[in-house]
């Protein structure tokens, strides 16, 4: 039967109404667990959040110098900008004080052990001094202002998330405010590209990534129905030819290589998005 909230659904397993829940609350995992007549099983899912982060654009809508003023040129195009910002996540703290421990730091899109996951990328360490050093190499040593989306309704924990994630670049010297809406306003909105720097969130059914680098990252082809989620407007030429082998290379661990080399270029070259973590999926039963 429908349960409408996660007090109801923990409630509901707890008094033996039901026998199977999935997405048990963290806050509840321990009330759970703690019953010896249930059982909690968890699995690492595929879905990542990352950051979309405005590559595209000379200026973008909502970068403002530390006053507020926009600003003529956009800081996040430059890479070291984005660097220090993935630098001044501390992913481990996320995992263990937003989601209560039900998540896994992330590098790239899909876990380790999917085929095409790149065994170069690792989850970059919080080093909040480093980032700091990019940032003034970047020519922004006291920061700039900027506006954070997100959601409020469609991930777990994705307003506390974007909360701690602001508090995070605060340190880091950039001026956040932050923004969480409905995901019925949110999506109309990012697919306008009306943000600079949104939380996003996607996985595959399958475990096969291509669709998914295609729906992300590709330059943007109504025609070929490539790039409908790159909401800031990503483009690189040598990535869309490496999708476009990938989409005819039928051996499997030769597409897997080609994989590979897109999570190379997009995200630890370019540096396209900041994966942030995967989410870990609790049943109660």
């Amino acid at each position: 039967r429908a349960i409408t909230n996660d007090a109801a659904r923990t409630a509901a397993l707890l008094s033996g109404d039901v026998d199977l829940i999935a997405a048990v609350p963290g806050n509840d995992l321990a009330n759970v667990r703690a019953n010896p007549a249930l059982t909690v099983f968890t699995m690492q899912s595929n879905r990542c959040f990352f950051w979309s982060v405005d590559v595209d654009r000379d200026i973008s809508p909502l970068v403002t110098d530390t006053d507020g003023k926009p600003l003529t040129k956009n800081p996040l195009k430059d890479v070291r900008a984005r660097r220090a910002m993935s630098k001044a996540l501390d992913r481990d703290a996320l995992v263990s004080r937003v989601m209560q421990g039900q998540g896994v730091p992330a590098s790239q899109f899909m876990p380790d052990g999917v085929p095409g996951t790149n065994p170069n990328l690792k989850p970059e360490a919080f080093d909040l001094d480093g980032a700091k050093n990019l940032l003034s190499e970047a020519g922004y040593p006291n920061g700039f202002g900027l506006t954070v989306a997100s959601t409020n309704d469609r991930y777990i924990n994705d307003a506390a998330m974007t909360q701690a994630v602001a508090q995070m670049w605060t340190r880091l010297g950039l001026k956040i405010i932050v923004n969480t809406l409905p995901k019925a306003v949110y999506f109309p909105r990012a697919v306008k590209l009306e943000f600079s720097v949104l939380l996003s969130g996607n996985s595959t059914d399958t475990s096969e990534p291509l669709s998914q680098l295609n729906y992300v990252l590709g330059t943007f082809d109504a025609s070929k129905g490539i790039g409908a989620g790159n909401y800031v407007g990503y483009s690189n030429s040598e990535l869309d030819k490496l999708l476009a082998t990938a989409s005819v290379t039928l051996d499997d661990t030769k597409r897997a290589a080609v994989i590979a080399q897109v999570y190379e270029l997009a995200l630890g070259q370019d540096v396209a998005a900041i994966p942030m973590l995967f989410q870990i999926t609790a049943w109660g039963m």
